[in-house]
């Protein structure tokens, strides 16, 4: 039938970011935004032969800079679940993000609450289905454990996926 199942992919997906308000002003160095980082994302990917399909992956953002001061890094980890669409070689995807909860490490910790957000991506998979490059933009905005203090972390991504 028209919706019948084709076969799904795992997918491994490398990716840097920008974007996000300034967390730590580095004197020297690059300063460190809270939607700034690497990306390395395990996911599968299922389409159907209509075209339509899902995604599910497990990320995480990281982001280090080295200072005279010592390292400062931001990490996050969390799942994306979209809907997407192939279109000939494109894929287009709309999903909700949800973060575990980030944690920014300078001279103290500083952790933040879970979060959720909205993503949308494009990618172009080539004529075969086994890497191609992607585009993403995410809405996010995260709050400091125990503070009502918030900060932007949307961000746009380029990244390489890997299909197997």
């Amino acid at each position: 039938s028209e919706t019948s199942k084709t076969e799904g992919t795992a997918l491994v997906s490398l990716g840097y970011s920008l974007g996000g308000d300034k967390l730590v002003e580095i004197d020297g160095s690059y300063d460190l935004y809270a939607g700034s980082g690497g990306h390395l994302r395990l996911g599968y990917d299922q389409i159907y032969q209509n075209g339509s399909g899902y995604r599910i992956a497990l990320g995480l953002q990281y982001n280090l800079i080295y200072d005279s001061g010592g390292n400062t890094t931001f990490s996050d980890v969390y799942l994306q679940l979209a809907y997407q669409y192939r279109a000939n070689q494109i894929v287009y995807g709309i999903g909700a993000v949800l973060h575990e909860g980030a944690k920014l490490e300078e001279d103290s910790t500083f952790e933040y609450d879970a979060a959720n957000g909205l993503f949308v991506y494009l990618e172009d998979v080539g004529s075969s289905n086994l890497a191609g490059w992607g585009l993403s933009y995410t809405a996010l905005e995260i709050e400091e454990k125990d503070s009502s203090s918030s900060d932007d972390a949307s961000r746009v991504e380029i990244y390489y996926n890997w299909r197997f």
